[in-house]
C-alpha cells in the first residue's frame, strides 16, 4: 500500500515528466519493432504498418499506462471539469441564477443555523455559566411556565440543599428617567442582594447591594448602573458613583458599576438595577414582598457541589410551597422545574425559537431545491440533442452521466463557496442591527459556533444538493436516444419544466403564507 501511494504520488506531482518519459518508450519500442520489420526485408512503408498493427492503439496504451499507475481517474476529471468550465461560460444567465439561488437559500440557512446554535448553547456570560440553573414554576399542570413570588423565594431558598445561592430576579420593570436633560423611560431590573455573589461578578467601578440594604422595604434607595448605560448616559466618568438619578419619582443614589456582559439579564436590555427591597416601586400591580400571589420573579441559583439536574429536581419538588399543593386553578402554580440556563429567556420561548427556525430552514431548502430543479430540467432538454450526438460519436452513457454530474457538482461547489460569503455578510448585518455591543448588550453570542464549520457545512451542503439536483436531468438527458418524435414520453418531459415552475410558485406561496 506504500508502495502504491508513492507511485501515485509521484505520477501525479510529476505528470507531464512521466507522461512524455511514456511517449518516449512507446516511441522506443515502435521504432525498434519497425528496423526489426526493416532487417526481414520490407520497405519502410510496410514496416510502419505492421508495427503499428501489433502495437495497436497508441492512445489506449497510454491509457492502459495511466490506469496502471492510478491516474486515469484524474485526468478523467480534469476532463470533465473543463467541459463543465467551457458549459458555464457558455450559459452564463443559467451559471449565475443557479449560484445566486444557492448563495441566497444556503447563505441563509447558514446564518439560521448560526442563530438556532447560539439559542441552544446559549449560557449566562458568567464565571462557570454551566453551573447556573433556573427554578420554573409550572402551571396547568405543566403546560405553561410561571413565576415565583418572593415568599416562594424564600421557601425554595430555605429548603433546598443541591441549589445554593438562590437569588430572585424581575427583570422587566418599566423605570421614568429623569437625569439631567433625559427624560425616558427604560427597562430596569431588581435583584435580590446575593445576585452578583451568585453570578460571581465585580463591579467594574465602586460596589454592588449589601444585604442590609434589602431587609427593609423602600427604604435603600441605592442602584447599580450597566456598563452601556454608563458609557453612553453618563459619560464612562468615575464622578457617577455617588451622583444621584430619579427613577418612577424617586431619587437614587449609583453605588456602582456593572461589567459589559451583563447588560441584559435573560433576553431583556437593562440599564439600571436596584435591591429588591425596591420591587414596590418597580411593579405595582400587587405587593410582591407580601403577598404570597404575587408572583413575578425568576429563580436562579448555582447548583451545590455534587449535584446534578436531576438531584435538584427531586429536591425542588420535595420543598414546593403547600399552598402549590392541589390547586386546580390554571394560573396558579402547581409544579417546579429545574432546567440548565440556556437559549432565551425561558425553556419555551428557546424550544419556539428553534421549532420556527427549524421550520424556516426547511422552508429555505426546499425553495432551492425547487428552482434549481426546475432549471436544471428545462436544460435538460435543450441538451438531449448534445447527448445524441456524443453517444453517436461512442461516449458511452456512463461517461455522459459523469460529465454532466460533474458540471453540477461545480455548480453547487461555486453556490455553496458563494453561500460562505453571503451568510458572512448577512450575519454581520444581523449583528450590526440587532446583536450590537455599543452599549445596547447581546442577547445572544453569534460565535459560539466556529465560523471555519459553518463555512464547511455550507460548502458541503451546496456540493451535495447540485449533485443531489442534477442527478435526474442528467439521468434524462443521457438517456438511450430515442427518434425525435413527440411521442407521450417526450411531451411529458417537455412539461416537466412547467410542472417544475409551477411547484417552485406554490412553494412560494406557501412562504408567503408562513
Amino acid at each position: 500500500m506504500w508502495s502504491r501511494c508513492v507511485s501515485f504520488l509521484h505520477a501525479v506531482l510529476r505528470r507531464k515528466r512521466l507522461e512524455h518519459a511514456i511517449d518516449e518508450e512507446l516511441q522506443h519500442h515502435l521504432e525498434c519493432q519497425i528496423a526489426e520489420y526493416e532487417r526481414q526485408g520490407l520497405d519502410q512503408r510496410e514496416a510502419q504498418r505492421r508495427a503499428h498493427a501489433e502495437f495497436g492503439n497508441l492512445g489506449a496504451l497510454r491509457l492502459e499506462t495511466r490506469e496502471a499507475h492510478g491516474t486515469l481517474w484524474l485526468d478523467t476529471l480534469l476532463l470533465d471539469l473543463r467541459l463543465a468550465a467551457r458549459r458555464t461560460r457558455r450559459d452564463l444567465g443559467f451559471t449565475a441564477t443557479s449560484i445566486s439561488t444557492l448563495a441566497l437559500s444556503l447563505g441563509a440557512l447558514g446564518v439560521v443555523a448560526i442563530l438556532a446554535t447560539a439559542i441552544h448553547l446559549q449560557t449566562f456570560p458568567v464565571e462557570d455559566g454551566d453551573d447556573i440553573v433556573r427554578l420554573v414554576p409550572t402551571r396547568n399542570h405543566g403546560a405553561t411556565d410561571g413565576f415565583a413570588s418572593f415568599a416562594d423565594f424564600q421557601a425554595f431558598r430555605d429548603g433546598l440543599e443541591t441549589v445554593g445561592e438562590l437569588t430572585a430576579v424581575y427583570s422587566g420593570a418599566p423605570l421614568f428617567v429623569v437625569h439631567g436633560e433625559r427624560v425616558a423611560t427604560v427597562n430596569g431590573a431588581l435583584v435580590t442582594a446575593n445576585f452578583f455573589d451568585t453570578m460571581r461578578l465585580q463591579p467594574v467601578l465602586g460596589r454592588f447591594f449589601t444585604p442590609e440594604e434589602e431587609l427593609v422595604p423602600d427604604r435603600d434607595a441605592v442602584a447599580v448602573v450597566t456598563h452601556g448605560t454608563w458609557r453612553r448616559h453618563h459619560g464612562g466618568s468615575d464622578r457617577v458613583l455617588g451622583s444621584s438619578i430619579t427613577l418612577n419619582g424617586r431619587t437614587f443614589t449609583l453605588i456602582g458599576v456593572a461589567p459589559s456582559a451583563f447588560d441584559r439579564i435573560g433576553s431583556r436590555a437593562v440599564e439600571y438595577i436596584l435591591p429588591s427591597s425596591m420591587l414596590g416601586l418597580g411593579y405595582r400591580w400587587c405587593d410582591v414582598l407580601s403577598e404570597p400571589d404575587c408572583t413575578i420573579l425568576d429563580l436562579y441559583g448555582r447548583l451545590a457541589p455534587g449535584a446534578n439536574i436531576e438531584r435538584a429536581q427531586l429536591d425542588a419538588v420535595s420543598n414546593m410551597p403547600e399552598r402549590w399543593l392541589g390547586t386546580e386553578a390554571d394560573l396558579d402554580n402547581s409544579g417546579i422545574r429545574v432546567e440548565p440556563v440556556r437559549g432565551l429567556q425561558t425553556a419555551a420561548a428557546t424550544r419556539n425559537a428553534l421549532e420556527v427556525m427549524a421550520l424556516v430552514a426547511g422552508t429555505l431548502i426546499l425553495v432551492c431545491a425547487v428552482n434549481l430543479a426546475a432549471m436544471a430540467t428545462v436544460r435538460s432538454r435543450q441538451r438531449e440533442e448534445d447527448a445524441r450526438v456524443r453517444s453517436a460519436l461512442g461516449a458511452t452513457r456512463s461517461r455522459l452521466l459523469r460529465q454532466e454530474l460533474t458540471e453540477a457538482a461545480a455548480l453547487g461547489l461555486g453556490g455553496g463557496l458563494a453561500a460562505m460569503a453571503t451568510s458572512r455578510v448577512l450575519l454581520g448585518a444581523l449583528e450590526r442591527a440587532f446583536f450590537r455591543s455599543d452599549g445596547t448588550g447581546r442577547a445572544l453570542d453569534l460565535g459560539l459556533v466556529a465560523p471555519p464549520l459553518v463555512d464547511a457545512g455550507l460548502v458541503a451542503l451546496g456540493l451535495l444538493l447540485g449533485i443531489a439536483i442534477g442527478f435526474w436531468p442528467a439521468a434524462h438527458a443521457t438517456r438511450r436516444p430515442a427518434p425525435p418524435t413527440r411521442t407521450r414520453s417526450s411531451i411529458r418531459g417537455a412539461s416537466a419544466g412547467r410542472w417544475a415552475t409551477s411547484l417552485q410558485a406554490a412553494v412560494a406561496v406557501a412562504l408567503l403564507t408562513l
